[in-house]
């Protein structure tokens, strides 16, 4: 909007070579002129206007006598329409194991569901050596029946240093390849891959700008054991997980993760038994098109229960009537999946 004079020559005519070179100057010296007097906020008539301050992250603001403190707060609002042909009142998250053990609807069942909507609270600030991270995350899904309730989805504190990062809470599993889900209107809940959320300490570091490996000790609470007697679950042991990912710049990413778990019973006859759970999960995605992505997944393992999503979490173990012994059962799951943006 500010007009910018170009210089004469002594003949009346224009240099435009120099008026070109004045103008530069003019427009760059206004142009930084301006940008100093710009403020984050009309602070005229604004009592607060000194406490508000834009954060260091995205979206995020200082918080008023805290220091450094930059807080984040997000979510969305998620209303589905579900047409169920055969069961009825599965809820938002549709979990594959569990089709066949309600109620069957021949007419077929309508829902709408807003659940799903959710909220978070994220906090950061730099410490002396890196910086910490408190995430809390909510959603209304906690019966899964269209109902409104809230569900703590994940609550974790982390401490982000220059050699690795070191988090406790509960937020999802080390085991789970987060790069792989595919998008979906709800939760995706794709049978045959490893899905989970729990309490977790874990440790990340990258070797290389192309390597980074995980460890993790994460809740051993157990309800993998199949038995029609009553079982207690008395696991004396962390589930111990490990990865490595390897992610050569922006062609994709090849992760694999292992777990060893001790799953242990005490029945209420005074039996006792365990047994040692193990499980390999390899996975990744491969770019193609520019844009378009290959993704797959495979599981293995004996005892992996809740962790392998498509199967009831009383699959993983059972206690053999015959000798009162606990048995670990086979466990596998294939995906994959192509995705393309429209």
């Amino acid at each position: 909007d500010e007009a910018v004079e170009t210089s004469r020559s002594p003949a009346g005519g224009t240099s435009a070579e120099t008026g070109t070179a004045q103008a530069t100057d003019t427009v760059a010296g206004k142009t930084k002129e301006r940008s100093e007097r710009i403020e984050p906020r009309d602070s005229v008539g604004d009592l607060n206007a000194a406490g508000i301050k834009a954060g260091e992250f995205p979206g995020s603001i200082k918080i008023p006598g805290t220091g450094d403190v930059s807080l984040a707060i997000g979510g969305f609002i998620k209303t589905v329409a579900i047409f169920d042909s055969d069961a009825e009142n599965m809820g938002a998250d549709f979990l594959p194991a569990t089709l066949g053990t309600r109620r069957p609807d021949q007419d077929g069942a309508f829902s709408l569901d807003a659940t799903l909507t959710r909220l978070h609270l994220d906090g950061r600030a730099p410490v002396t050596h890196g910086r910490v991270r408190g995430y809390v995350e909510a959603d209304l899904n906690s019966g899964n029946d269209g109902s409104l309730g809230v569900k703590m989805r994940q609550a974790y504190g982390a401490w982000e240093t220059d050699v690795g990062t070191l988090l406790a809470g509960h937020t999802w599993s080390t085991l789970m390849d987060l790069k792989i889900l595919p998008e979906g209107l709800t939760e995706p809940t794709v049978s045959g891959v490893i899905f989970m959320r729990q309490p977790v300490i874990s440790w990340s570091q990258p070797l290389n700008p192309q390597f980074t490996y995980h460890l993790a000790i994460e809740d051993a609470s157990s309800n993998d054991v199949f038995s029609e007697e009553p079982s207690l679950g008395n696991t004396s042991l962390p589930d111990a997980i490990a990865g490595l990912e390897f992610s050569p710049s922006d062609v994709g990413h090849l992760r694999l993760n292992g777990i060893l778990r001790q799953i242990e019973i005490d029945t209420i006859g005074g039996g006792n038994d365990d047994a040692v759970g193990w499980g390999l999960a390899l996975s990744g995605h491969l770019k193609v098109l520019e844009r378009d992505r290959i993704v797959f997944s495979g599981v293995y393992g004996e005892g992996l229960g809740r962790y392998l999503l498509g199967i009831q979490s009383t699959a993983g173990a059972a206690i053999d009537p015959a000798s009162n012994e606990l048995s670990l059962r086979d466990n596998w799951g294939l995906m994959l999946s192509y995705a393309h943006p429209w």
